[in-house]
């Protein structure tokens, strides 16, 4: 209602404003074909940064598993020279593990 008291709806003309320029371009003399353009080029970019993204997904994957590798290698190259040392080691890591296992468990009861 207006404030003269006439019963106008403004909510009804507010409503035929959205409908009438529903799917119409904000900018003057646009019919709405370059809303279309740019959504394909925005998919198309993100097709683009998606493989892009892909491939350096790819190369840090190898970088790790060549330093896992290379990791493995001297851990082996150790223990043979090493052999006492690394079974010293090798039972101290399990010792530990044990004992935050244990802990673990008396937490949990």
């Amino acid at each position: 209602m207006d404030p003269m008291g006439n019963g106008s709806n403004d909510l009804g003309q507010a409503g035929s404003l959205g409908e009438s320029s529903y799917g119409k371009s904000a900018y003057p003399g646009d019919n709405g074909a370059s809303g279309a353009r740019s959504l394909h080029e925005v998919a198309d970019q993100a097709k683009a940064a998606a493989g892009r993204a892909r491939e350096v997904l790819t190369d840090a994957a190898q970088k790790v598993r060549e330093r896992a590798s290379h990791a493995s290698e001297n851990a082996v190259a150790y223990s043979k020279d090493e052999p006492m040392k690394a079974l010293l080691i090798a039972g101290a890591a399990g010792a530990i593990l044990v004992g935050i296992l244990n802990m673990l468990a008396r937490s949990r009861d």
